[in-house]
C-alpha cells in the first residue's frame, strides 16, 4: 500500500522531492522530541505521587510503562489531598 508521502514524492520533480524529504524528516524529529517530552512529563508526574515506574520496549514502537506503589502512605496522602 502506498502512502500519501510516497505518492507525493513520485509526482514531484527531484528538487521538490528533496525538499519534501527534508520536510518529512524534520516532522519526524519534532514528533519524536514531543513524544520524549511527554514521556518524561508522565514519568515525573507518576514519581511525584509516590509511584515507581519501569519502561520497556513494546511492539511496533510502543513503550510499556509498569507502575508499582513505592510508598503506600504517600499514595494515601496524595489521594486524600486530591479530594
Amino acid at each position: 500500500m502506498r502512502t500519501l508521502a510516497s505518492s507525493a514524492r513520485q509526482k514531484l520533480p527531484s528538487s521538490e522531492n528533496s525538499s519534501l524529504n527534508q520536510l518529512l524528516t524534520n516532522a519526524c524529529i519534532l514528533a519524536k522530541e514531543k513524544a520524549e517530552a511527554q514521556f518524561e512529563k508522565l514519568i515525573a508526574a507518576l514519581d511525584s505521587v509516590g509511584l515507581r515506574t519501569e519502561a520497556r520496549d513494546g511492539a511496533n514502537g510502543s513503550v510499556l510503562v509498569f507502575v508499582t506503589v513505592r510508598s503506600e502512605q504517600k499514595l494515601i496522602g496524595e489521594v486524600y489531598r486530591s479530594r
